[in-house]
């Protein structure tokens, strides 16, 4: 029987006596940036809130939920997030994973959560202590998940005569698909990632679905038309290019896909990114996508224009290095919604 990994997250220097335990499906808690969240009822102390992105992949990825949200309002003097990280991640993908805890918005350095890599084991405990403001006046709280390892939310407990208020809301809802460019690369903590750095841009709800080695599949669409968005995005073209897909596979992969989609969201808008790196290997796919869009009434970016130099990429020379994404960030922030809404 697999054993759990469980880190409580404790927010603030103690936990009085009189404590009050907030039920997983209470409304006070507003959950974000998740494809899919299941509640699993249990005897006291023994619930859990489990979440997945659903699209299966090889490394068992569909349970990392990178930079998904626990939200709530409260005037409590003291906060008890429990979390577990249950091991259904693949143990041998040496990710970085590092969450972190907002206060009123704002991100402390001293306000994350790891897992050690030179211990990464499916069973690594460790408990963890932040300091939260004490002058009994209301706070917006975000627990926002790492990428790289599969995370529970076991339980919320505050002060018994806390109060609860409603957190601002986030703005539009943003699906995100693609490879690991579009994750956020795999050895980034989440505050540092391109998608992270994205949402925090517009005051967005980012659901970040794209995933290390993933190629433009069809059958992905079956998985993401169902889901409530504003706006798809689509940073594809890269891991087809390196995989050997060939252009004509590509391309019917491209009108596959969004057959699917549009069957159920004829007119959700999208915008397609193409390959971020120039040169003659990546242009035929480049050229597909930006035809296919203009074709199909979608929005192309040019991915050669977000990140001129190399000094933006990673040592692979593909994937943005953590100036690259802050980079990426901003310039599709301003080109995807220019008023800022």
């Amino acid at each position: 029987m697999m054993r759990a990994l469980l880190i409580p997250l404790l927010l603030s220097v103690f936990l009085p006596l009189a404590a009050l335990e907030i039920p997983l499906d209470d409304p006070r808690l507003e959950y974000a940036g998740f494809v899919s969240k299941t509640f699993v009822e249990g005897p006291r102390r023994n619930q859990r809130m489990v979440f997945s992105r659903l699209i299966p992949h090889r490394n068992h990825l569909e349970h990392d939920n990178p930079g998904g949200r626990i939200r709530f309002k409260t005037d409590s003097r003291s906060i008890r997030i429990k979390v577990r990280y249950n091991g259904l991640h693949h143990p041998d993908v040496p990710m970085e994973s590092t969450g972190i805890f907002l206060i009123d918005g704002e991100f402390k350095p001293e306000n994350t959560f790891t897992v050690d890599n030179r211990k990464r084991t499916r069973y690594f405990r460790r408990d963890l202590s932040f300091r939260i403001p004490a002058d009994g006046t209301m706070h917006e709280y975000e627990v926002i998940l790492p990428s790289g390892d599969s995370v529970e939310l076991l339980g919320v407990t505050v002060s018994d005569r806390a109060k609860f208020g409603t957190p601002k809301p986030l703005g539009k809802r943003i699906v995100l698909y693609g490879d690991s460019i579009a994750q956020g690369g795999v050895l980034q903590p989440v505050q540092n990632s391109f998608p992270y750095l994205l949402g925090r841009a517009g005051n967005w709800e980012l659901v970040n679905v794209a995933m290390p080695e993933t190629l433009l599949t069809p059958w992905h669409a079956e998985f993401l038309a169902p889901l409530k968005m504003d706006l798809l995005l689509v940073m594809t073209g890269t891991h087809d290019w390196k995989s050997g897909t060939t252009l004509p596979v590509f391309k019917k992969n491209l009108e596959r896909f969004f057959q699917t989609f549009r069957s159920r969201q004829p007119e959700t808008p999208v915008v397609l990114v193409t390959p971020l790196k120039g040169g003659s290997a990546t242009a035929p796919y480049r050229e597909a996508i930006r035809a296919f869009g203009e074709a199909n009434g979608m929005r192309v970016i040019d991915g050669t224009t977000l990140l001129p130099s190399d000094t933006f990429f990673s040592r692979d020379k593909i994937n943005p290095n953590a100036s690259g994404a802050a980079e990426l960030a901003e310039k599709l922030s301003k080109l995807l919604f220019p008023s800022g809404s």
